[in-house]
């Protein structure tokens, strides 16, 4: 059964690694845009959705945005 990943409650720390690691550039040498992270992300178990405004969207966004600023300093 598929977990929907579509509040922000549903995103966990693990998430939000993951899409600083992809933003940061490890996979590839470039950073990712975020259609291709959630299609990453997105599992056998998990669905993000259809759309890139949902809550849970939105709040990884924000959440890799502050990790990134914190591996920066």
């Amino acid at each position: 059964m598929l977990k929907e990943i579509k509040d922000a409650a549903d995103v966990t720390p693990a998430h939000i690694e993951e899409a600083a690691d992809m933003r940061e550039g490890q996979y590839g040498g470039y950073p990712l845009p975020w259609e291709e992270i959630i299609d990453r992300l997105q599992t056998y178990d998990e669905e993000w959705g259809s759309t890139m405004d949902s809550p849970a969207i939105k709040y990884l966004q924000s959440e890799t945005r502050r990790v990134l600023r914190e591996r920066r300093s």
